[in-house]
C-alpha cells in the first residue's frame, strides 16, 4: 500500500483547497506534552538518585530511564505521522527528503483501520490507532529500532550529526552507548542483574545510572529540538 490516501500526501499544490476541507486529524497528545512527560521521569529518578538508593534502587532507576524514552518515542512518532497527515510537517517539497516519505509510506497498518477510514474518510481517527497499533508491539531501546522508525518522520542524516555533535561521540560510540544501557536493563529486567557465567549480581554505581541518565536525556533533547525545528 503506497499511500493510504493520495490527498494526504505532502506538497502538492493541488491539495491546497483539499487542506482547508478535510477534517483536521486530531493530536493523541501535543508533542509539548510529550516532552514534558519524558522531562518529569527524568526528574523523578534525579530525585530518587539523592536519598543514597541501594544497589536493587540504582537498576530498578535503569528500567524506569529506558521506559521513559521508549514512551516518548512511541508518543512522538504518532504525533509526528499526525502532523504530516494534517500538512503540519514535510510539507514543502523542495526542502523535503523523498526517502523519508518512502519510509513512511511503507509503514504497515492493518487492514481493518483501512476500512475504517474508507467507512468515513472525514474521520482519521482511524488511522491515529492504526498507527499505535503497528508500533505498540515493539521496543524502540535499542539504537537500530530508533534509528528505523525516525527515518519515517524526519531527515535522520542531519539528526545523526546533530546527535554526534551535541552529546560529543562518533556513530559508532553513540550506538554502543545507548546499546549498553539497554542492555544493561534487560539484564536488570529479564535476569535481575545476574551474571549468567558467574551466577553473581553485576555491580552497578551511582555513577554509572547519573552518566546514564544524562546521556539519554541530552538524546532525547537534541531529537525533540530538532523535530521543533525541521
Amino acid at each position: 500500500m503506497k499511500e493510504l490516501n493520495p490527498k494526504f500526501s505532502a506538497g502538492s499544490k493541488s491539495d491546497e483547497g483539499k487542506r482547508k476541507s478535510h477534517k483536521r486529524l486530531t493530536k493523541p497528545k501535543e508533542r509539548v506534552q510529550i516532552r514534558n512527560t519524558f522531562n518529569r521521569s527524568i526528574k523523578e529518578i534525579k530525585d530518587r538518585l539523592t536519598m543514597k538508593p541501594t544497589d536493587d534502587y540504582l537498576r530498578a532507576e535503569i528500567v524506569s530511564l529506558i521506559s521513559a524514552m521508549d514512551y516518548y518515542f512511541h508518543e512522538i512518532f504518532c504525533a509526528c505521522v499526525i502532523e504530516i497527515f494534517n500538512h503540519e510537517r514535510l510539507f514543502d517539497t523542495e526542502k523535503t527528503d523523498k526517502s523519508v516519505l518512502k519510509n513512511l509510506y511503507r509503514h504497515k497498518i492493518s487492514l481493518e483501520y483501512v476500512r475504517r477510514f474508507y467507512d468515513n474518510k472525514e474521520d482519521l481517527s482511524s488511522i491515529v490507532d492504526g498507527v499505535y497499533s503497528s508500533i505498540g508491539y515493539y521496543s524502540y531501546q535499542k539504537y537500530s529500532k530508533i534509528k528505523e522508525l525516525l527515518q519515517c518522520i524526519t531527515n535522520y542524516k542531519e539528526l545523526e550529526a546533530e546527535l554526534m555533535q551535541n552529546l560529543v561521540c562518533n556513530k559508532k560510540n553513540l550506538t554502543l552507548k545507548l546499546n549498553d544501557i539497554t542492555n544493561r536493563r534487560n539484564n536488570i529486567a529479564h535476569r535481575s542483574d545476574y551474571n549468567i557465567e558467574t551466577y553473581k549480581k553485576e555491580t552497578i554505581s551511582k555513577e554509572y545510572v547519573e552518566e546514564s541518565v544524562s546521556f539519554i536525556e541530552e538524546f532525547i533533547k537534541t531529537i525533540d529540538d530538532y523535530l521543533n525545528n525541521n
